[in-house]
């Protein structure tokens, strides 16, 4: 998928006065009520129906006007920025940026674009789409650059390293012929994936944990960067997932929160955590496929771990409540996180003796 942002001069945006001759002005002061209600927390399932209608209504037409704009690929813009098919009025877009353009120091044309449009006090759609538009500034090719440390080198060759490293180490969960055998599938599964270029289907021959445990275990300098490509039960695609990521020195200092992944779920876990990453309510949206789920999962993720080292947090401890996409969407974002912050997340796992501390994303061991 190809996600093109488009630089926005005359929406008209919200207080111009302008005739809304297109829709555009309508569209996204709907957008950003139901932006503001879903932050805040008291969206329903209609509100955020509204919000993705507004979302797309804008988008389309952006995509229909002639204006300055720029393709990339939409998977590594949404791991730098968490931002895809998302409006951002003029008057917002610079206030996202010092975030941003640190993340993009290795895609010139992508920051270029952001600071220009900004300085010029245009605001920025952000659509996603199979192909890119011929008269794109810049196409995706052109913007290989642009993806995140560990994109780019051929994935047979992470296969094939992959495939050794499965075959000379001890097997993951030894004790535990289950989830060894589940493990040892998934695991083959993205040897031939990324091997034949195939999606790896998500949920159906492993659970959270067995996931969670692989996907940390493929990290590190033994596997070439690379994507493996996911797909949900419901068939739905989400964003590729980065493989052979640096790992971090241990971060210093030990000021620690626990949490639950997601409310909702476990209702005996309340007493032993002290909050949930997520509210069960705005993720388990009925009309979402499992692939905007776990985009979602991604890109509030992504928004909010900075919060935890404004408040000088460096270890968080995430105990799992179960459902897949929001786990890969959470865990796609600590990846992306922690190339730049200094932050431990370890996951527990719930077992009948107890909880079990899982491998920590993404220090050395």
């Amino acid at each position: 998928m190809i996600a093109v942002l488009h630089a926005v001069a005359r929406g008209p945006w919200p207080g111009d006065p302008a005739p809304d001759l297109d829709g555009f002005r309508d569209a996204v002061e709907v957008l950003l009520a139901m932006r503001r209600r879903v932050t805040t927390e008291t969206a329903s399932t209609d509100d955020l129906r509204r919000y993705r209608l507004a979302s797309a209504a804008a988008e389309r037409i952006a995509r229909q006007r002639h204006q300055p704009r720029l393709a990339v690929d939409a998977g590594a813009l949404a791991t730098a920025l968490g931002a895809a098919g998302t409006v951002y009025p003029p008057e917002e877009l610079p206030e996202h940026l010092p975030r941003w353009l640190p993340r993009l120091e290795s895609s010139p044309a992508v920051k270029r674009f952001l600071q220009d449009t900004a300085g010029r006090g245009e605001g920025l759609v952000i659509s996603v789409q199979p192909m890119a538009p011929q008269d794109t500034l810049v196409t995706l090719r052109a913007l290989e650059s642009s993806r995140l440390p560990g994109q780019g080198p051929e994935q047979a060759e992470a296969a094939e390293a992959i495939e050794r490293r499965h075959a000379d180490l001890p097997p993951m969960y030894a004790d535990d012929p289950r989830r060894h055998q589940q493990a040892d599938a998934l695991c083959q599964q993205i040897i031939d994936g990324l091997r034949h270029g195939q999606p790896v289907p998500i949920g159906m021959t492993a659970p959270h944990d067995v996931i969670t445990e692989v996907l940390r275990d493929l990290q590190g300098p033994a596997v070439p960067p690379s994507f493996v490509r996911l797909v949900q039960v419901d068939g739905s695609e989400s964003a590729p997932f980065p493989l052979g990521l640096p790992l971090r020195p241990p971060a210093n200092g030990t000021r620690t929160l626990r949490l639950g992944l997601m409310s909702m779920r476990h209702m005996d876990l309340d007493e032993h955590v002290s909050g949930y990453w997520f509210r069960n309510r705005l993720v388990s949206v009925a009309d979402r496929t499992f692939a905007e789920i776990e985009d979602f999962c991604h890109c509030d993720t992504l928004d909010r771990l900075p919060e935890l080292s404004e408040c000088g947090i460096n270890r968080l401890e995430i105990v799992h409540t179960g459902f897949e996409p929001a786990v890969i969407g959470f865990y796609r974002a600590v990846a992306a996180h922690v190339q730049t912050q200094p932050l431990a997340v370890i996951p527990y796992y719930a077992r009948r003796s107890g909880y079990l501390q899982g491998a920590t994303w993404l220090e050395e061991p």
